[in-house]
């Protein structure tokens, strides 16, 4: 055999065996493809995941299927693509899961019930791309919704029956097709949502509004190019002071003073392609700062908290990442690292701290055709078998030939790692795509807290008791108290037990103890709190 065929016979035996293939723990084909991202909840009551998505013309369906397995809980064929992520959350407080969606081309936002997929709502819209999000205004558990649409308008919308509560023109010539993203922006102590325009060939505008009443509170003019998704809002230097961190189609990555929407600094590359994804942050070296995540063009970048580029990592020609990157531990070892999948059909993990790969799965091979991801992926044990498992939907997708749209929705398994989950576009429900540092940490505690929560760290069920006095361990009935209320560290309560426990299931406590599950939880610190006056911390893996 000729020496040179041998070589390459080496050469592409060599490349073959560092190739990596994804291990597939089910599929489901689909007549098109699903853009945005799914969502990730216990939508039926039956202590699992369930993952709600929608699709694109050709296909027209917001899809439930049971994680475990992939099979289908109940579907609704809107009439129309529907680009918008959808939205897990309880808008009534009644126990059970609603599902949002806001379709694209179907003139309704919907409010379905999470156990069977009946329309518990709809309200009339003329359409739009923007991820609706969600907070409590009140305090009473119970939801309002806030989205944009085509005519550039921002509306809040009553969750329990979908009616306007208020509506806002944000342009008179553009769309908003940005998620709003809440936060307490200006430090005043009320909510407010920034959304930002989507104008071609002209100045476009970040704006802050109050949610209460949709009052404007600041307006950034500085981008001459259209903005599509949203930023992340946090303190990134530490003067209890937020910041808002933004990308535009000019290329330019504007970090904003929340107060009064003044630019604190920019970057950009010097090609200035384009930042249409959205900007994700953590601590991703484990310095006790942030990091932001951003996409330009054909790079992810690193940027520390002052806007130093850190590191970057090149996709390739042709390449990008339109729906951002997720943060979450993907090799077992201490340290977020970064998940993002790519327009020409790669999954790919890199080391947080400095950009290493960890594995890239080709699933335009896997899948045999070409296989756009338009999707960002979620994270969790979805099964139930200890290990890690990440979800995604890729395809192909054109309009107004339609007929040659496909997709395909993976659920692949990546094996034990220390998490934490990410269950939805932006991460949470107000979509602020932020991992917080863990600034609240048990030594913030009093020494002489007398609440006292175990086991700690936990994964099935806490148990609470209060201690009168610590030298005899003397218990009292923490129920007959006051209510117990759990806080993730966004400061929304996940958990509410009234005196009577009807407001979430108990388990028989024993030893005089409350026990609670908080298996449904995703991992996290939380806060839980005995009334107005007595908390402590517990850490659920």
């Amino acid at each position: 055999m000729n020496w040179k065929i041998i070589i390459l016979l080496i050469f592409v035996c060599y490349e073959y065996s560092l190739a990596q293939k994804p291990d597939i723990l089910w599929q489901l084909d689909l007549k098109s493809m699903a853009f945005g991202n799914a969502c990730a909840g216990d939508i039926d009551g039956d202590g699992k995941l369930e993952i709600v998505f929608a699709t694109y013309f050709n296909d027209e369906t917001i899809y439930a299927l049971n994680a475990e397995d992939g099979s289908v809980l109940w579907k609704y064929n809107t009439g129309g693509c529907n680009d918008a992520a959808p939205l897990i959350v309880d808008v009534d407080c009644d126990g059970s899961m609603e599902v949002i969606l806001h379709s694209s081309t179907s003139p309704y936002i919907y409010c379905f019930n999470g156990k069977d997929g009946t329309i518990k709502w709809k309200t009339s819209s003329v359409g739009t791309d923007s991820p609706p999000s969600a907070a409590d205004l009140n305090n009473d558990k119970k939801y309002d919704i806030f989205g944009g649409d085509f005519y550039a308008r921002l509306f809040r919308w009553n969750g329990e029956d979908g009616s306007i509560v208020w509506s806002k023109q944000v342009d008179s010539n553009a769309t908003v097709q940005t998620e709003p993203v809440i936060a307490d922006v200006n430090g005043d102590g009320e909510l407010d949502c920034v959304v930002a325009t989507w104008k071609r060939e002209s100045k476009n505008r970040i704006s802050a509004y109050r949610l209460r009443d949709g009052e404007l509170i600041w307006s950034c003019n500085e981008p001459s190019s259209m903005l599509y998704h949203g930023p992340v809002i946090l303190d990134l230097d530490g003067d209890d002071n937020l910041e808002v961190v933004i990308g535009s189609y000019d290329g330019i990555l504007y970090c904003l003073n929340g107060k009064d929407g003044s630019i604190k600094w920019t970057f950009n590359y010097p090609e200035k392609r384009y930042i249409g994804p959205p900007t994700t942050a953590a601590d991703l070296n484990g310095d006790g700062l942030y990091e932001i995540a951003f996409i330009s063009g054909n790079k992810l970048g690193i940027l520390d908290n002052k806007g130093k580029l850190l590191w970057d990592y090149d996709m390739g020609l042709n390449n990008t990442s339109f729906r951002g990157a997720i943060f979450t531990d993907l090799d077992n070892k201490e340290g977020l690292d970064v998940l993002f999948g790519t327009m020409l059909g790669k999954l790919i993990a890199l080391k947080g701290n400095d950009g290493s790969k960890i594995f890239e799965y080709d699933m335009s091979k896997e899948f045999g055709n070409s296989f756009n991801i338009d999707h960002a992926p979620i994270v969790a044990d979805f099964n139930n078998d200890g290990m890690t498992d990440i979800f995604f939907v890729g395809g192909y997708a054109e309009y107004p030939n339609i007929e040659k749209n496909y997709g395909r929705a993976y659920m692949i398994t990546i094996g034990k790692t220390q998490g934490p989950d990410w269950l939805m576009f932006r991460n949470n429900i107000r979509r602020n795509a932020v991992i917080p540092i863990n600034q609240l940490s048990i030594t913030d505690e009093k020494k002489d807290n007398k609440l006292n929560i175990f086991p700690n760290p936990a994964n099935e069920y806490i148990d609470i008791s209060y201690i009168i006095n610590p030298t005899v361990n003397h218990r009292v009935d923490v129920i007959g108290e006051s209510e117990i209320r759990i806080y993730n560290v966004l400061g929304e309560c996940m958990i509410t037990i009234c005196e009577d426990g009807r407001t979430h299931p108990l388990i028989p406590s024993q030893e005089g103890n409350l026990r609670i599950s908080i298996s449904n939880l995703p991992s996290g610190l939380y806060y839980v709190r005995l009334g107005d006056w007595e908390g402590s911390f517990v850490k659920i893996e």
